[in-house]
């Protein structure tokens, strides 16, 4: 049975989403390059399954991640098998435009759909399901007589980093002698258009003096974890183990040091696994 599933499309946080191209999404990653003949079901070449993780992506590594390149146009397609685990599974593409269809060992169509590349840059992932664990064929073929490249990865999703500037809930936050913390609150479920999965990895809050406060308590209310700031930068980082969604409230405990008011910004930077398009 052919099936498709609707998909996010992501853009921009605020202002601040890193933009995507093919050449980010190479490197590091072990490539394949599609060798002929390779135009049949028969002549299938074996690739492996794409399998990132997030940690990969913030140490720089890619190292699960699996690149197949290639060229095709209506009279030529590519075929390829790869080992698949049961459950949702991803198509990320990138390159110039393309249908693709994945089949299993008996050559059913399980999913089809045709990637679009949207303007300078576009990588699209596309969610479809595995029935069972096994090896299953994609069949890649251009839209167009002359031969174009494509690139596409198959298996976990790929991991991007973004971030995001949440304002202070209450706009200001004023310190008084007569208490010795004041709380306030950043309402991540308030940021529009952020990626489904997007993670912490680092925060930084901004819009405090040296001199304003002594310390900064950051709970996430979603996950009920909290943390300190690191002082004078109210900044801390490797926070990914903690899975902390940015979708969530974040509550800012402030630490006395003198009378004052400041007006906070909670800057989160994620990672997030790619579930749609990316588009400029």
């Amino acid at each position: 049975m052919i099936t498709k599933k609707t998909v996010k499309v992501l853009t921009a946080c605020l202002v601040s989403v890193f933009m995507i191209g093919v050449a980010d999404i190479t490197v590091h990653a072990e490539t394949f390059r599609e060798t002929e003949p390779n135009d049949t079901m028969e002549t299938a070449e074996m690739i492996k399954a794409n399998n990132e993780t997030a940690k990969d992506t913030l140490e720089g590594t890619n190292s699960g991640a699996y690149v197949v390149e290639g060229y095709t146009s209506k009279s030529d397609p590519n075929w390829y098998k790869v080992y698949l685990r049961e459950g949702t599974q991803y198509m990320t593409c990138n390159g110039e435009a393309f249908e693709f269809y994945i089949l299993n060992e008996n050559a059913d169509i399980i999913y089809q759909d045709t990637y679009l590349k949207r303007g300078a840059f576009g990588p699209t992932a596309y969610a479809f399901d595995i029935p069972e664990a096994g090896y299953y064929y994609v069949r890649i073929t251009g839209i167009v007589s002359s031969s174009k490249d494509y690139l596409f990865l198959i298996g976990s999703p790929t991991y991007f980093t973004s971030k995001c500037n949440i304002p202070c809930s209450e706009g200001t936050v004023t310190m008084t002698a007569g208490n010795r913390t004041q709380t306030a609150l950043f309402n991540g479920g308030g940021i529009s258009n952020l990626p489904e999965g997007a993670i912490a990895y680092s925060v930084k809050m901004s819009g405090i003096g040296t001199t304003n406060v002594d310390s900064i308590r950051l709970e996430n209310n979603h996950r009920g974890l909290s943390f300190s700031l690191d002082a004078y930068t109210w900044r801390k980082d490797s926070l990914t183990s903690m899975n902390l969604p940015v979708e969530s409230i974040w509550t800012a405990s402030f630490g006395y040091k003198k009378a004052s008011t400041f007006t906070p910004v909670l800057t989160v930077y994620y990672v997030y696994p790619l579930h749609g398009n990316v588009v400029q």
